[in-house]
């Protein structure tokens, strides 16, 4: 998951409901941590507890790439949850 640059106090929010929907991050249990991985330009994966697969990558927009699929998303929704994928993925799924 591609997500825009936060700062600190909306990725501990983030991070807070993560673990209250039952995932934990594979990489530390410090949001500050996990930060300076994707300020770094370093994905980190979450997992649901206690459970190695499936895993939800998410890191930091780095380059114009991911900026396009930012700004081209498409909301979907699957298993009651909202999902957004990159248009072009959504087309190629049809």
């Amino acid at each position: 998951m591609i997500i825009e640059r936060i700062d600190i106090n909306k990725f501990k929010r983030l991070h807070k409901d993560l673990l209250k929907s039952g995932f934990v991050c594979m990489q530390s249990d410090s949001p500050e941590i996990i930060l300076d991985y994707l300020r770094n330009n370093t994905s980190v994966r979450y997992t649901r507890k206690d459970e190695l697969l499936p895993e939800m990558k998410i890191k930091f927009q780095k380059d114009e790439l991911d900026a396009i699929q930012l700004q081209s998303k498409v909301k979907i929704s699957l298993t009651g949850l909202d999902i957004w994928v990159w248009q072009y993925q959504y087309e190629y799924c049809l």
